[in-house]
């Protein structure tokens, strides 16, 4: 009964692993990243101008609708805010 308890706390994420399984599991988790992500050709897919051109444009009118729907949203809030407290007409 010992050995199996014994066995149990010295298996890999048992509760005497250890830090050396730490910094393995550490270290083959950021190289795993490394080779993920690491670009295999050696080249970049540059977007062409048009196509940054496009996405800037989509971004830039977007940011606008979003600012004018927030700004919206505090006039009415403010506005039934103080309808309630009495404070505004």
């Amino acid at each position: 009964m010992a050995n199996k308890k014994a066995s149990k706390q010295n298996a890999p994420g048992g509760v005497m692993s250890g830090a050396k399984d730490a910094k393995s599991s550490t270290f083959k988790f950021f190289g795993d990243v490394w080779r993920e992500v690491h670009p295999r050709t050696g080249r970049v897919a540059w977007p062409s101008m048009k196509a940054v051109k496009a996405s800037t444009l989509v971004v830039i009118i977007s940011s606008i609708f979003l600012g004018l729907y927030i700004f919206l949203c505090d006039v009415i809030v403010n506005r039934v805010y103080a309808f309630i407290m009495g404070v505004g007409a």
